[in-house]
């Protein structure tokens, strides 16, 4: 994509410059295998109101995993930090940090061109002087236009929905994100994104265009 269409997608994030408005996320996953089973995950995330330095959150997260035998399914326990910079109700910004322990199950499936993945997903938020415990559930499905594995040269579209629950009683529903992309594999253990993410809150909802990469890489020897 150039610059000159990149800019034209983009415009609209300008219109709303006293308000936090349609924003951008860059997004890279890495799994990094250390053996057969055994992997790290890590996680990085850039999020802005408005393109491109308007932040709003910068997101590390890390954690080892393990696969099931069956390459279907995997568990992974890390830790995720978090700082932000919201607005509050006055029109201010301040400036927040999280630290997020975690714990997640993920289990895949598919049928002929098409893949699901199912994640459920455990955190213990500490944000300030408060905790709280957070649940969330991913659903994504993935078809493969071209190919019939994820392959050199393969294109695909990518959907999700994720839900996210809260422990505090005043509301028990914290969050959905609807998400829809094209997506490309440049070469193995490389896939590439470009999507777009409603999420609907509480209180509203914000949307956001999306870069996302996800990278494997294996540090061991059969």
């Amino acid at each position: 994509m150039n610059r000159s269409l990149l800019l034209i997608l983009l415009f609209p994030m300008y219109l709303r410059a006293s308000t936090p408005g349609p924003g951008t996320w860059m997004v890279w996953f890495g799994t990094q295998y250390v053996k057969k089973r055994v992997f790290l995950h890590t996680e990085m995330q850039y999020r802005t109101y408005r393109f491109p330095d308007n932040i709003e959150q910068v997101l590390a997260r890390t954690g080892i995993g393990f696969d099931h035998a069956s390459g279907k399914a995997h568990a992974v326990a890390g830790f995720c930090f978090v700082y932000a910079e919201p607005y509050a109700a006055d029109g201010s910004r301040f400036s927040l940090r999280e630290y997020r322990p975690f714990q997640q199950a993920l289990f895949r499936h598919s049928s002929g061109r098409l893949h699901f993945i199912h994640r459920l997903r455990l955190e213990q938020r500490f944000v300030s002087d408060t905790y709280s415990d957070r649940f969330r559930y991913f659903l994504s499905l993935n078809y493969l236009v071209n190919k019939n594995t994820f392959e050199k040269n393969t294109f695909y579209l990518s959907a999700y929905n994720e839900v996210f629950l809260q422990s505090r009683k005043a509301s028990l529903f914290d969050r959905n994100r609807i998400y829809g992309a094209l997506g490309w594999v440049p070469k193995k253990g490389l896939r590439a994104e470009l999507g777009y993410m409603t999420q609907m809150l509480a209180t509203g909802s914000r949307q956001q265009l999306m870069l996302v990469l996800f990278q494997q890489m294996n540090f061991y020897k059969d």
